[in-house]
């Protein structure tokens, strides 16, 4: 994550194909997730913008145990306002 942390902002991978786009991005600090699915009744789109610093936290320690934990929440909250 230290590679995605350091980037200049920009555009990290955009896959496209005949269903869905899918684009990852970094800008200001936040990465982005941005999904289009075109293939359904009503156009389908979600867009995900996490601080870096929340990115951090998920990755830091134990890979996993925040999934598990529960002062999990407390501890993002925590981490996005420091």
């Amino acid at each position: 994550m230290d590679a995605v942390r350091t980037s200049r902002d920009g555009e990290f991978v955009t896959v496209q194909n005949r269903d869905s786009d899918v684009r990852v991005a970094k800008r200001n600090g936040t990465l982005f997730v941005h999904v289009f699915e075109k293939n359904k009744p009503r156009r389908s789109e979600v867009e995900v913008k996490v601080p870096m610093k929340v990115v951090d936290a998920l990755f830091s320690g134990d890979k996993m145990s925040w999934i598990w934990s529960p002062d999990s929440a407390r501890f993002l909250l925590r981490e996005i306002r420091n």
